[in-house]
């Protein structure tokens, strides 16, 4: 996959590409929850702030179409 069109997907909705990854790994089916590691306060709310991120089927295909492997359905 190509990680430059992918930020830019990411981007041209808003979003940074952590938030997408994580948005992306929590909605895979059998996730219930997503660990991520902060070394600060400020990587943490920014974390959290991945929840904001809602991904619709249509994100996921234009995600998959990316090269980005693991179907979500």
């Amino acid at each position: 996959f190509n990680e430059e069109r992918l930020a830019e997907f990411a981007s041209s909705r808003g979003w940074s590409l952590p938030h997408l990854a994580m948005a992306w790994v929590r909605d895979a089916p059998g996730v219930s929850s997503v660990l991520f590691g902060p070394r600060s306060a400020e990587q943490l709310r920014d974390g959290l702030r991945s929840v904001e991120v809602l991904l619709t089927a249509e994100d996921r295909r234009a995600i998959e179409n990316l090269g980005v492997s693991g179907s979500q359905q």
